[in-house]
């Protein structure tokens, strides 16, 4: 991806924070691998859940829906907190 596509894509999803107040929530930056959108493991996931909230689930279909616009691969990447999940589906 070319620099200035990168500052460009970058400054769209922080134009996208703005306006949906959601500063805190979507932190924005760019690296050589290209833009980055940092998402609060707070807002998305209860402390030693599994499950995504509802603000988590809401948050998670606007960043879908602003990326679709751009024709670029995505990658995932995260964890929620390191706070041992105890049920039989997650033995820690």
């Amino acid at each position: 991806m070319v620099a200035k596509e990168v500052e460009k894509n970058a400054s769209e999803v922080e134009e996208f924070v703005f306006k949906n107040k959601l500063a805190g929530q979507v932190d924005v930056s760019s690296n050589e691998r290209g833009s980055i959108i940092t998402l609060s493991d707070t807002v998305l996931f209860p402390a030693g859940k599994f499950l995504m909230n509802s603000v988590g689930n809401d948050l998670i279909k606007q960043v879908f829906d602003l990326l679709q616009q751009f024709n670029y691969n995505v990658k995932i990447e995260g964890h929620t907190d390191n706070s041992p999940i105890r049920i039989e589906q997650f033995p820690s």
